[in-house]
């Protein structure tokens, strides 16, 4: 018998339809990550390193005017190497897979090192991955409750406590939420701190203003017109924060690694639109010894 295709029907093939490839993009995303997470550390993350320099060296040759923001993952690693020593305590706040985490543990592998990684898989994963670490599953903010926490179900790197891509696939979670002034114990000295929060990176530092004005670690974070809009945030409110009430100075990674000076507000607003001069900044203490020449 032919079934006529009516709006109703019509309507419900479509949210099949529709389910059935949020069902396949998770899958394939949650395969993807758990390979991902279990080469780090290996050897074979090495290999696939190689392979990413040389497809970000491809797409620099495409695209020349963002050749500052595709070598950020480089001078990620010269920025750890240079100011991370061997017994520093550091903080990995937006652990996700532990690529991070993993740098962290060798540089300094006499610290005491605290990962915060709210989405429980990816939590489970570091724990086994990363038994000498602490590994916290919660999200991190300016405040403690129970919060909402929409799980980008195609790519959960870009996670977070508001919906940024809300062309993606979303799902929502409880999660604790806590102050990493509230979390981490009195006597540790924190001398690095990771911040990926996808737009909540100024609630993680106002929640963690008591350890920064009285340790003053490098704090790397991530930053983008995108993700503040999230939160209704503006980079104004992220450089009044970390110059005039933390009394850093600001640094994009291409800026830091070139020994230039550090940013006002108006280089910070140029340096967030195209071609982009960073997605990723440093925020450093006065006297914060300076990147040293590459040879």
């Amino acid at each position: 018998m032919v079934r006529l295709a009516t709006p109703k029907n019509q309507q419900a093939w479509g949210r099949t339809n529709h389910d059935t490839r949020t069902t396949g993009a998770r899958i394939m995303s949650r395969t993807y990550e758990r390979i991902a997470s279990r080469l780090v550390g290996t050897p074979l993350q090495g290999a696939a390193e190689q392979v990413r320099h040389l497809k970000t060296a491809w797409q620099i040759h495409r695209e020349p005017d963002l050749r500052k923001v595709l070598s950020e993952g480089r001078l990620t690693t010269r920025l750890m190497k240079h100011y991370i020593r061997r017994d520093m305590n550091c903080v990995d706040v937006g652990c996700h897979l532990g690529v991070m985490l993993h740098q962290i543990t060798t540089l300094a592998p006499d610290g005491c090192h605290h990962a915060f990684e709210p989405v429980p898989y990816k939590a489970e994963w570091l724990r086994r991955k990363f038994p000498s670490a602490v590994i916290h599953e919660m999200a991190l903010s300016d405040h403690g409750s129970a919060d909402a926490f929409f799980v980008d179900e195609t790519s959960s790197a870009r996670s977070a406590l508001r919906p940024v891509d809300r062309d993606h696939s979303l799902s929502s979670i409880k999660v604790e939420t806590r102050r990493l002034d509230d979390v981490l114990p009195e006597d540790l000295t924190v001398g690095f701190v990771k911040i990926d929060a996808i737009g909540a990176e100024l609630l993680v530092m106002q929640g963690a203003e008591r350890i920064i004005k009285r340790d003053r670690p490098v704090v790397l974070f991530e930053c983008s017109h995108a993700i503040l809009a999230a939160f209704e945030l503006t980079p104004a409110d992220i450089y009044d924060y970390v110059v005039g009430q933390l009394g850093y100075q600001l640094f994009s990674l291409h800026g830091w690694a070139n020994n230039h000076g550090p940013l006002d507000l108006a280089h910070l607003e140029i340096a967030l639109v195209w071609p982009y001069e960073a997605f990723n900044y440093v925020a450093l203490p006065p006297g914060a010894p300076a990147a040293r020449p590459t040879a």
